[in-house]
């Protein structure tokens, strides 16, 4: 078991539909299990209810930005997982779905017990999404470590 520990952050993501706007996708090679997301919006003071929606399937869009993941080792990257912002197609034939309510005047923290972690396998892809449809400038951030 790996004791590295990876982050990857996205800032300024205008969001306007119920698509993932940040997705981790792994390699063949490990398992990925996450350890926090933390989701903030800076564009909308006005008080209203949105859900956060992560989603592990099989399938996984493509394009987007590729993002930098960080460590906790200095100077390793991660070896088997890459974070995208905003890419042109949906994580899909799900395995596990979370969904949890946001206020979205405060930032957003998910950050589960390790019974509560989300596991990604192999070859398969972490989805974040907002459930409902909602034009807002989000940031996220994801940490995970590889098993």
């Amino acid at each position: 078991m790996s004791n590295k520990s990876y982050f990857s952050f996205a800032t300024a993501m205008a969001v306007t539909d119920t698509g993932d706007f940040f997705q981790l996708r792994n390699a063949a090679s490990m398992t990925s299990r996450i350890l926090e997301i933390r989701v903030w919006q800076t564009s909308d003071t006005t008080l209203a209810i949105n859900d956060v929606r992560f989603r592990v399937g099989s399938g996984a869009g493509s394009g987007g930005s590729g993002l930098t993941e960080r460590s906790n080792v200095l100077g390793m990257k991660a070896p088997s997982a890459a974070a995208f912002s905003l890419p042109t197609g949906d994580v899909t034939t799900f395995i596990q779905t979370v969904s949890c309510g946001w206020a979205i005047t405060t930032p957003f923290v998910w950050l589960p017990t390790p019974e509560f972690q989300l596991e990604i396998p192999a070859s398969h892809s972490l989805g974040i999404s907002l459930e409902t449809a909602d034009t807002l400038t989000i940031g996220c951030g994801v940490w995970w470590k590889e098993e």
